[in-house]
């Protein structure tokens, strides 16, 4: 959570979540999809100033991600924007 701040906003196709709690309790339920076995693989990356951007696909128990994208706007040191997107298919 330090890449992260009380003013950061992230936003996925499952909600918005915004400052260290909400971004926090986002990412518990990511590690706890992700806990056991998994793979994933990033398929391309961009990076150009304080935008970076990301494609992947990942595979675990409960979901295929067939596509996911992640683009990341970074100032002082802190990602205050971060945009997730996935292509997923339930098990």
């Amino acid at each position: 959570m330090k890449d992260y701040s009380e003013d950061s906003l992230v936003v996925t196709g499952n909600g918005t979540f915004k400052g260290l709690d909400e971004i926090e309790s986002m990412f518990e339920g990511f590690f706890e999809e992700f806990s056991g076995e998994y793979f994933v693989e990033s398929t391309q990356e961009v990076v150009e100033g304080d935008i970076a951007w990301f494609t992947w696909r990942a595979d675990n128990p409960s979901n295929f991600y067939e596509f996911g994208s992640d683009t990341f706007i970074i100032i002082d040191d802190v990602i205050r924007y971060q945009t997730v997107a996935a292509v997923a298919h339930e098990k």
